[in-house]
């Protein structure tokens, strides 16, 4: 079976669909780009935009105050918001490079996303992303693949009381600077963007991509109930609501669906997360292994715990890959180098 994919309208990312109270949007860039002088850890990089109508959240002691409508204007939609980025530098994480409250601006017909000194914009099939954070500006062109269409997913339940909706690129260019104290550094790369609203309170998920060298990709989204709810770290014993990875093969341009993975995650602030999964025509066993990791801790009180969500991210290179077929295996030596993220997260925000 070759690729198929349900191809989506790119005007998606520049509407505002939902509107209940507890509607929580998102707009999220992953960057994974090169490092010649540590080839071993590539440079990551993660911004979004956000909002969730709140008088009270707080991340990592940043008080994000999103209470107020959306203001329809005659081009645009208005709303407080906030921006974040972190960053690996390729020797060290920066979780705060950008942590504010924003006015941000959407743009439907101008394809604009902005926030004061940040912004997305979209022209002739690609991005350009700019990002100014504490340790230096980021001025990045994303470009669209041929073989990486955009993905639109809808998941309803309870009638459309719960549920959650994503656009999602899986792999796009990368190019452009990054500039530090007055010197400009060429970066190039690969990069993962999706645009995400979900209606209702977010429980824990597990959430992994890698790119890899040939052109491939893989990624999964577990979503959980159990002792996460309650815990900041590490919490194995919990009821696994969805279990779904997919691998796309660029050689043969095939892609794989797997809807019984397993996961486990080993100890340590820099875990190696192991997946086991497979299908009616695959097995597959995967090994990615950290090497940097961030943590935001959003909560709505600072009198106590409950009602936070812990949220991991590590970045991560894949250090073993096995898929098995009747008539074919797949491994590291086909696929080259593998790089990507895992989000790990805790708690629950109502």
């Amino acid at each position: 079976m070759k690729l198929k994919f349900m191809e989506a309208d790119m005007k998606n990312i520049w509407k505002m669909e939902g509107g209940k109270r507890k509607t929580w949007w998102w707009w999220f860039w992953l960057f994974f780009m090169d490092n010649p002088k540590n080839p071993n850890k590539p440079l990551q990089g993660m911004i979004l935009w956000s909002r969730k109508r709140e008088k009270h959240i707080l991340c990592n002691g940043v008080e994000l105050n999103m209470d107020h409508e959306i203001l329809e204007k005659v081009k645009s939609k208005e709303f407080h918001g906030a921006t974040a980025s972190w960053f690996f530098d390729g020797n060290e994480m920066h979780e705060d490079f950008l942590v504010k409250p924003a006015h941000i601006a959407l743009y439907e017909d101008g394809k604009l996303l902005e926030s004061k000194s940040e912004f997305i914009q979209e022209k002739n099939g690609k991005f350009h992303v700019k990002i100014n954070g504490k340790q230096g500006t980021f001025d990045l062109t994303l470009g669209m693949l041929p073989n990486y269409p955009p993905i639109h997913k809808d998941h309803n339940f309870a009638g459309g009381l719960l549920g959650y909706n994503i656009f999602k690129i899986n792999r796009l260019s990368l190019q452009g600077k990054f500039t530090s104290k007055g010197k400009a550094l060429p970066v190039k790369g690969t990069a993962y963007f999706q645009k995400v609203y979900v209606t209702g309170p977010v429980i824990p998920w597990q959430w992994g991509l890698a790119h890899f060298q040939n052109g491939s990709y893989l990624s999964y989204n577990i979503g959980r109930i159990g002792q996460s709810l309650f815990a900041q770290s590490h919490s194995p014993i919990d009821l696994k609501l969805r279990r779904k990875l997919e691998f796309f093969d660029a050689k043969t341009g095939k892609l794989y669906h797997f809807r019984s993975v397993k996961i486990q995650r080993s100890k340590g602030n820099l875990p190696t997360f192991t997946l086991h999964c497979k299908s009616n025509e695959a097995t597959l066993e995967v090994s990615l292994e950290s090497y940097s990791r961030a943590l935001w801790r959003l909560q709505k009180s600072k009198s106590h715990s409950l009602n936070t969500l812990y949220y991991h991210e590590f970045c991560v290179s894949a250090k073993h890959f096995v898929l098995n077929t009747t008539s074919n295996q797949i491994t590291l030596k086909e696929l080259g180098k593998g790089y990507g993220n895992c989000e790990d997260s805790k708690g629950f925000l109502i």
